[in-house]
């Protein structure tokens, strides 16, 4: 398996342009959000008997790849997801939270598509899939600090 250092080095080929990183700043967590939002409304909608959402478990299975490349950011990125999802809990429904985290998807996308076009190259997941769990991690070094090779 990958170490850290290898998966960012290999993100940051294609995260070069300035406006390229703002976007992935904001959008990054955006679509982290609302994949979370997605997974936990459709889980609350398609299998209401289950005690908890099923959105803990996906936290859990990222959070352990997480935790065995990095501590520290895992931690981190653990602790923000389950606050992410707790604040699923402002919504009086799981269709306004389903409805509300689509859109914001959408848009997400919509702009990181067209920071890579700035940037003059394809997104990292499109090489290998992993990326897609890479790139929180990365935005989270690169705003708390931590150098990236």
């Amino acid at each position: 398996m990958k170490n850290l250092d290898t998966w960012f080095t290999e993100y940051s080929k294609s995260h070069q342009h300035p406006l390229n990183i703002k976007i992935h700043y904001i959008c990054v967590p955006l679509i982290a959000y609302s994949t979370l939002g997605i997974i936990d409304a459709l889980s609350l909608l398609l299998i209401p008997q289950l005690p908890v959402s099923l959105v803990y478990l996906v936290i859990f299975l990222c959070g352990l790849f997480y935790l065995n490349l990095s501590l520290r950011l895992g931690l981190i990125l653990i602790a923000s997801t389950l606050f992410m999802v707790f604040s699923f809990k402002l919504f009086s429904n799981p269709n306004d939270q389903l409805l509300l985290s689509v859109i914001i998807f959408l848009i997400s996308w919509l702009f990181q598509f067209i920071g890579h076009k700035y940037e003059g190259a394809k997104p990292s997941f499109l090489k290998d899939i992993t990326f897609l769990l890479i790139g929180p991690l990365w935005v989270l070094a690169k705003i708390s600090s931590r150098p990236i090779p």
